[in-house]
């Protein structure tokens, strides 16, 4: 009996080993539009907080939302973005990161849209890492100035070694705008899943992303994560939120899926 309990603690070392490198990060774009807000929000919050991310990146996070993610006992062990001790919360967009954050900063990134960027240092695995989120513009013509608001956000970034940028780009694969992501940066979804199409705007699967699509608009994969540094690669990538809510077939979480990405330590990196 000794000699069991003794191979279960190595097995059970073994897996903690293979999880102690791996850091999960979730972008999630939840629909600020309250059709529906009661019924899906607990989806939402389920999802999320199933998720166990260290970093959650949220897009069109209307106050409803937020309120509501405020109530959770699960939402303590996250902490927020605060400027002046005020929650920095610029344009609907939030991040939350499981280890303490040491800066954050939001600003406008121009266009008719009011778009934003959001931007806060923490550390992953005792890394220092700068993380930002965005919603870009959306409309399909608007290719130009989703670059303009990316060389914005880049320029950012590319001042630090590790760096994520994650959240709803509003353009798909093989666009034009792809030009402008520098080629630094591994996509997650590409490197861990390249037969897939991974689309987070689904409008076959998802009545809610057909009802809010623009005139010939396609399926496409509007969310991502992009990682840069020498120390971490992309280890998953699965998208959360692809299913209606409970008791229904129409009402999804949000029109968009939600796209939960690992990241592990390379070999040999300390």
């Amino acid at each position: 009996m000794k000699s069991f309990f003794c191979i279960l603690f190595i097995m059970l070392s073994a897996i903690s080993v293979l999880h102690a490198d791996e850091v999960k990060l979730l972008t999630y774009n939840v629909l600020a539009d309250d059709e529906h807000a009661k019924r899906r929000v607990h989806e939402l919050l389920k999802l999320i907080k199933d998720s166990d991310a260290d970093i959650i990146a949220l897009q069109e996070v209307a106050p409803w939302f937020l309120l509501e993610f405020l109530k959770q006992d699960w939402a303590r062990k996250y902490h927020l973005p605060t400027k002046n001790k005020t929650l920095l919360y610029t344009s609907g967009l939030l991040i939350l990161s499981k280890q303490p954050i040491t800066n954050a900063n939001s600003g406008l990134i121009g266009g008719k849209q009011g778009r934003a960027y959001l931007t806060i240092q923490t550390t992953l695995l005792d890394q220092p890492f700068t993380i930002s989120t965005s919603h870009l513009e959306s409309f399909l013509g608007s290719g130009n100035v989703r670059a303009q608001q990316m060389d914005l956000i880049f320029a950012q970034l590319n001042k630090h070694q590790n760096a994520i940028f994650l959240g709803d780009f509003n353009f798909g694969d093989k666009e034009a705008e792809e030009k402008s992501i520098p080629t630094t940066y591994k996509d997650s979804w590409l490197v861990t899943n390249p037969n897939q199409n991974g689309f987070t705007w689904n409008m076959e699967l998802s009545p809610m992303a057909k009802q809010g699509s623009f005139p010939n608009e396609k399926s496409r994969r509007l969310d991502r994560v992009l990682i840069k540094s020498k120390l971490f690669t992309p280890s998953k990538s699965s998208l959360i939120g692809n299913k209606p809510i409970t008791g229904s077939k129409i009402i999804f979480p949000s029109d968009h899926f939600g796209l939960l990405c690992s990241m592990q330590k390379q070999p040999n990196s300390k």
